[in-house]
């Protein structure tokens, strides 16, 4: 597994969740969400649902709904997630 390091500016808006959602770094993904991360948190205008769904990271789409992130929850453009689903496997 590669692993990486992120730095979040003071001005950029996102979260853990929703970078590691938008990498498909489901692992990362797990152990913030079973600390209490927020799924439906969205500084950017975006939640990690809708990076997950963007990115084509169906394991990361799967553990978000497990841990009850809003499929119907819409960015600040009034997309859903699965407006962003990008593959067919984002859409099972």
């Amino acid at each position: 597994m590669k692993m990486s390091t992120w730095f979040l500016r003071s001005q950029e808006l996102s979260t853990p969740l929703c970078i590691a959602a938008s990498r498909g770094h489901t692992a990362c993904l797990r152990h913030l969400l079973r600390r209490q991360a927020d799924p439906d948190l969205a500084p950017g205008g975006w939640a990690p649902l809708h990076e997950a769904c963007r990115g084509g990271h169906a394991a990361c789409v799967e553990l978000l709904l497990e841990h009850q992130a809003d499929p119907n929850l819409r960015s600040d453009e009034g997309l859903a997630p699965l407006h962003l689903c990008t593959t067919r496997n984002s859409l099972r």
